[in-house]
């Protein structure tokens, strides 16, 4: 209490009661005989170090101090918590070595995330059997994955996103037959994926890396987030893909460097993609994407988020992209979409950002964008579009960015859109304009 520096924590409680036992002491727990079994103090302002005292509590089960400003070296002491099956000091400002956990084969929850950990990770770490939950995300933690990681046979969760790790995986991410999500995003780690086509993951996030090769095939079934964007991969994409009908929330498959989606001729991904009814986010911008937008995108009536700029895609905008209603973001700049905007983009109003500049779109605005009340941003400039600006588009109530230069747009601009709290505003010099800064 008091090395935890007291008379900083938000509520104090009734610790160190001269009227009640230790076990009746909010947020402490104890068992038949009187002895603690959990602490649980969390988002308290706690600030200080952990005190050995804690190797005091020989029958403690759950300890759980996350959310604080506790810092410093865990103390030797912990190691004698052999009972220990939940720790919990995630958000805090811990770091040095913490050899000592590895001591503590009751554990099944571990949670250390969002300190200020760097030192390699010990292959002591393979003496928690018992461990179903890791996760280290948002250290500094240095080295390689251990090996005895993959001795973790009843590992259920694994996280180390955004840390210093490089490096290969491992050989044995295989015998984690339990395992049904992994995140090691945001390192420094390379080689090639492993084959993980023998567990049933739900959450796979090998982002910003150094990966290099194909993604090892099948999936599981279960996955509903994958991320393997921001490395050197070919996404050589065979139509089984489909099968993964619970794949949603997010698909990110950019690719970094040269690296882009491999599928024949690199036509447009084939028809899996439009199994994927979950889906909320897809991205697959700066690919080499052939072909034109399939009616089948449609059928992606969860999609929050459309990314699909710097292909090569050709032909027009299907106007099948209206059924999209729950849709924020639709972006395809740098190709080569003809034809006329569908004036089914007026059922899109929940739609934030609109982006479809440099393109070879032609006709006129439709006054149905109008009804995009949450628009902020409307690019449509680098175009081919003929006609006037319609002031339906004063309609645009959150606009703050419009852009209609090098088109081939007349007139002038309505008072409409003029009155809007426009901060980028831009149309070509021949649209007479009263409310541009040229």
């Amino acid at each position: 209490f008091a090395t935890t520096v007291d008379t900083e924590w938000i509520d104090q409680m009734d610790w160190l009661s001269e009227t009640k036992h230790e076990c009746e002491w909010t947020l402490v727990e104890c068992g038949d005989d009187f002895r603690v079994t959990e602490i649980s103090i969390t988002s308290n302002g706690l600030n200080g170090n952990l005190p050995a005292e804690i190797g005091l509590l020989p029958e403690l089960k759950i300890l759980n101090l996350r959310d604080n400003e506790l810092f410093g070296i865990l103390p030797d002491e912990i190691s004698i918590l052999t009972n220990l099956e939940f720790l919990d000091l995630r958000n805090n400002s811990f770091g040095g070595t913490f050899d000592g956990l590895c001591m503590l084969s009751t554990l099944t929850h571990l949670d250390l995330s969002f300190n200020a950990y760097e030192y390699p990770i010990d292959e002591a770490l393979g003496n928690l059997s018992a461990l179903k939950f890791l996760n280290f995300e948002s250290n500094f933690v240095l080295g390689s994955l251990p090996y005895s990681l993959t001795t973790l046979t009843s590992l259920e969760y694994l996280n180390f996103h955004s840390n210093k790790l490089e490096g290969s995986i491992p050989p044995g991410f295989e015998n984690l037959s339990a395992l049904t999500s992994i995140d090691l995003s945001k390192n420094f780690l390379s080689g090639s994926l492993p084959d993980l086509s023998g567990l049933e993951l739900e959450h796979l996030g090998m982002y910003n890396n150094d990966f290099r090769g194909l993604i090892p095939l099948p999936l599981s079934p279960k996955l509903t987030h994958l991320r393997l964007d921001g490395n050197i991969l070919d996404f050589d994409l065979p139509t089984e893909i489909g099968l993964l009908t619970n794949l949603g929330k997010c698909i990110h498959l950019t690719p970094s460097h040269t690296s882009y989606i491999k599928t024949p001729s690199h036509h447009y991904p084939p028809r899996f993609i439009f199994f994927l009814v979950h889906t909320e986010i897809l991205r697959l911008d700066a690919n080499k994407i052939r072909s034109s937008i399939p009616t089948e995108i449609g059928q992606l009536v969860n999609l929050r988020i459309l990314e699909l700029g710097d292909n090569i895609l050709v032909g027009t905008l299907p106007s099948e992209i209206g059924q999209l209603t729950k849709l924020e973001s639709f972006i395809i700049p740098n190709m080569q979409i003809s034809g006329t905007i569908p004036t089914e983009f007026g059922h899109l109003t929940h739609m934030s950002l609109l982006g479809m500049a440099t393109n070879k779109l032609s006709g006129t605005i439709p006054t149905e964008l109008g009804t995009m009340t949450l628009l902020t941003i409307l690019k449509l400039n680098e175009n081919r579009l003929t006609g006037v600006i319609p002031p339906e588009l004063g309609g645009l109530q959150q606009i703050e960015e419009l852009r209609f230069n090098q088109n081939r747009l007349l007139g002038s601009v309505p008072e409409e859109v003029c009155s809007l709290t426009v901060k980028n505003l831009d149309v070509d010099c021949i649209v007479r304009c009263q409310c541009c800064a040229f």
